[in-house]
């Protein structure tokens, strides 16, 4: 996709990361609906790109276009909401409450080959607010934090954390990561959250893009 060389059954595109790693390219999943008269064709290719849907919103969603009511007790226990606006096309972005964030931690160190390009931060955050395609991401420490907007660049490589402009955007986000992950509700949190990791040689990798390809193999 994107013109950018496939190099295996499951390369990411046009997008950095692979698996085990909380770049696009890492939490991205194939995603196909079907229901006639309800779902857009369009809708489908714009969530794709947009990554606008999360597995957690699959049970409101499925709820909400079924015509099952759910009670407030139960619409509050979900992690997820009701997205389904952007599946008929009555909408192309979803104000999300700032605790129904997108948010993903991944806890362990890489093992094996895993090229410095595809190495995340620990946790990250996709901006809740509609129309913004803003991701923040951070180890537990916030040693390593990066900043992209994902519409200007989908392959994460123009880092805007230390922008002066995206300052009040990096708290907003960087607070609302560090309040879930005290919350008890993110997968990592309590006294598990201090375990000691060893630094990785990737830490202060700068991605690059080169011959139109989607990962540097050479790091």
């Amino acid at each position: 996709p994107g013109g950018l060389r496939c190099v295996s059954v499951g390369d990411p595109g046009p997008h950095r990361g692979r698996k085990r790693s909380l770049y696009e390219g890492g939490t991205h999943v194939p995603f196909i609906a079907s229901m006639p008269g309800s779902v857009a064709a369009s809708a489908t290719s714009f969530l794709f790109s947009n990554g606008a849907f999360s597995s957690a919103d699959w049970l409101p969603t499925v709820a909400a276009m079924g015509g099952v009511p759910l009670t407030q007790r139960e619409r509050e226990g979900m992690l997820g909401q009701d997205v389904s606006p952007l599946l008929t096309g009555s909408a192309h972005a979803i104000e999300r409450p700032a605790d129904r964030a997108m948010m993903f931690e991944y806890r362990w160190t890489p093992r094996g080959y895993t090229p410095c390009q595809d190495v995340s931060p620990r946790w990250a955050i996709r901006d809740w607010q509609a129309g913004s395609a803003l991701k923040l991401l951070m180890n537990d420490d916030a040693r390593r934090l990066e900043l992209f907007n994902l519409t200007a660049d989908s392959y994460e490589v123009h880092d805007l954390s230390a922008a002066p402009h995206m300052r009040a955007s990096v708290q907003r986000l960087r607070s609302a990561l560090t309040s879930w992950s005290k919350s008890g509700l993110a997968p990592l949190s309590g006294s598990c959250a201090n375990v000691a990791r060893p630094r990785l040689k990737c830490e202060h990798y700068v991605p690059t893009l080169r011959n139109g390809m989607n990962r540097d193999e050479s790091a």
